[in-house]
């Protein structure tokens, strides 16, 4: 691990408030993947078995009820469907070649243990989320009305 990646976890909102030990571990339980754009990274109404923290590209986000939106570089999700073990509530998509850093359900329980800050923010994304609320104040999530399914690629 090398201090820029260390300074790249650091700078996202989702770990900004992490000791280096912490950012340190984090490194060391996720993977980062790069997925091509138009991937699949989670379907609405599935399982939920990862985490995914963007750290490059843009990801629709859409629901059968049509709810779409936009996760920009330092956006997570999967959350929900890991703290309450309940099904993902959107699909989530690659918009264009992307790197996730991804945890599986294990990491995903230890990152929630060695990480308390992370733990308190992913609880309030994931129950903004329940409450129809967006998950964070940052411009990494952008709803879009669905009015608008083109700006998603969608017919």
């Amino acid at each position: 691990m090398s201090k820029s990646t260390i300074r790249r976890l650091a700078a996202l909102e989702l770990f900004a408030n992490c000791r280096r030990s912490e950012l340190e571990r984090i490194d060391r339980l996720g993977v980062a993947v790069d997925v091509p754009a138009g991937r699949v990274l989670c379907v609405e109404g599935q399982p939920g078995d990862e985490f995914f923290v963007l750290l490059s590209g843009v990801a629709d986000v859409r629901t059968a009820s049509g709810t779409a939106a936009l996760v920009f570089p330092g956006g997570w999700f999967g959350e929900t469907a890991l703290i309450e073990g309940a099904l993902r509530r959107a699909t989530v998509a690659a918009r264009c070649d992307s790197t996730v850093l991804v945890f599986n359900r294990g990491e995903f329980g230890e990152l929630l243990t060695i990480a308390p800050a992370v733990h308190a923010r992913l609880h309030l994304s994931a129950s903004r989320l329940v409450r129809g609320s967006v998950p964070s104040r940052q411009p990494w999530y952008q709803p879009l009305p669905a009015s608008f399914p083109f700006l998603l690629g969608m017919k």
